[in-house]
């Protein structure tokens, strides 16, 4: 057999193989964010350890007991992922509607541990954010600081999922006119799982648990839930 037959198709296989990996990474990169929210009350600190890279929008729905919320977010990330900022605005519904907002701040730690600097499916990423609500002349501000650890992996060639995990530690304060100021931190724990359905659309879902809130202290005083739909820009 000649050399130039060979050739071919080591440059075919080579051409396939990179065809797959870019399609790969790409589903990888549509996980980051894909949960695309900011920090509001009642909903779970869900926050991947991978940055998506451009802009991505969403959607997402929580509950606990006795609360709903929901509303809309955004994420941007520079093309080098080293930081992200996300932020987003909705509603959230205890004994009454109270309308939420909130921002949070992610850079990845990982590229620092020995280790994980090169890995493409392990993560690390420190985060800060904070948000806040008024119902009836009293302000909630909540303000939640800790580390986001992913796993991800590919599932075929255009989807992907990442599971990881949130520990962190939640400031919370309220006040209001006629009333005393009140704070209280909470350690709290998410867990979350992103599924990249294509290049650009994405799936999560995740439940918050750990300390509560007790008689007037602010901050959760439950179990969360919750499920966001996103749509990446690139």
């Amino acid at each position: 057999m000649s050399h130039h037959g060979t050739d071919e198709r080591s440059g075919a296989q080579g051409r396939a193989r990179a065809g797959w990996l870019r399609a790969w990474a790409a589903a990888l990169c549509a996980l980051s964010g894909s949960s695309a929210g900011a920090q509001m009350p009642g909903v779970p600190v869900l926050q991947n350890a991978f940055m998506n890279p451009g802009v991505t929008v969403g959607a997402f729905y929580a509950a606990g007991k006795g609360q709903t919320a929901g509303g809309v977010a955004g994420a941007l990330a520079p093309t080098r992922q080293w930081v992200q900022v996300t932020g987003g605005a909705g509603y959230g519904d205890a004994r009454s509607t109270v309308y939420t907002y909130g921002g949070r701040v992610a850079v990845p730690v990982g590229r620092f541990i020995p280790g994980l600097k090169n890995s493409t499916s392990l993560g690390v990423a420190a985060f800060a954010g904070a948000g806040g609500g008024t119902r009836d002349s009293v302000t909630l501000v909540t303000a939640p600081a800790g580390l986001a650890m992913g796993y991800r992996r590919a599932l075929g060639a255009t989807r992907a999922i990442s599971v990881y995990a949130t520990p962190f530690l939640s400031w919370n304060r309220s006040r209001g006119e006629g009333l005393d100021e009140n704070a209280a931190a909470l350690f709290r724990v998410a867990v979350g799982a992103d599924v990249a359905l294509t290049e650009r659309l994405g799936v999560a879902v995740g439940w918050e648990g750990g300390s509560t809130a007790d008689g007037i202290r602010p901050g959760p005083r439950a179990v969360l839930w919750g499920l966001g739909v996103s749509y990446a820009f690139r």
